[in-house]
């Protein structure tokens, strides 16, 4: 039998991980930003997974506002950086 208790306070609604802030709504068509990183350094597979995740979540956030806006990414090694590049597509 488990005992019944009274006045313990509810844990607040807050689960996971606090998403992380990219400017995506604050884009325009041919706009991009670097999520700057090493894709070839030990971590880099890892790392590049989990931006990859947090980039999907924060698009699939404003697609359900916007469904128009449109978002495309790469791994970049070039004059402009190494790492993530976001460009808005639509």
């Amino acid at each position: 039998m488990f005992p019944i208790v009274s006045g313990i306070p509810l844990p607040s609604a807050a689960r996971g991980r606090k998403a992380v802030d990219l400017p995506l709504a604050l884009m325009n068509a041919g706009d991009s930003f670097l999520i700057p990183f090493d894709p070839t350094g030990d971590d880099g597979k890892k790392t590049l997974e989990s931006w990859r995740r947090k980039v999907l979540a924060a698009k699939k956030k404003i697609q359900a506002e916007h469904a128009e806006a449109g978002f495309r990414t790469a791994v970049v090694n070039d004059a402009n950086g190494q790492g993530l590049r976001v460009w808005c597509t639509a």
